[in-house]
């Protein structure tokens, strides 16, 4: 085979990869992606109750402001950890799922290749190279 039917073969595959993580994954998908969106300006909020503690609550001496702020600051950096956390989990289920999903589709169809609703058609592993057992049992 050239170059030129390899990369097509490719491109396919990829495009079919896709497709199945996307139909597979969505609804996960779309969760790490309000985690994420929860997450980027949450980032910012530390920064912000730390320039209040410097600039406002230590140069005017106030302890009773010093102290909220400074709950405020335990609170968000508490909040901000636990996202990250919850997205990071997230994120780990979800390629653990889709590897496991591509594996058992692979798997599946190299039992029953002639199986017109195999999942794993969608792969494209279909194409995946079978051995030829016939030459070494004669």
């Amino acid at each position: 085979m050239n170059i030129d039917g390899r990369l097509k073969n490719t491109t396919i595959l990829s495009r079919d990869l896709y497709a199945f993580v996307w139909r597979e994954s969505r609804s996960r998908q779309l969760v790490i992606c309000l985690l994420t969106m929860l997450l980027a300006p949450l980032m910012m909020v530390p920064l912000e109750i730390q320039r209040r503690i410097v600039d406002d609550a230590v140069p005017a001496g106030s302890l009773n402001g010093l102290f909220w702020l400074c709950v405020a600051y335990l609170v968000v950096v508490l909040l901000q950890g636990t996202v990250k956390y919850l997205l990071n989990m997230a994120k780990g289920v979800t390629v653990e799922e889709i590897a496991r999903d591509i594996r058992f589709s692979v798997v599946d169809n190299n039992r029953h290749p002639d199986r017109d609703d195999s999942p794993s058609k969608t792969l494209a592993s279909h194409r995946c190279l079978k051995p030829d057992f016939s030459r070494c049992c004669t």
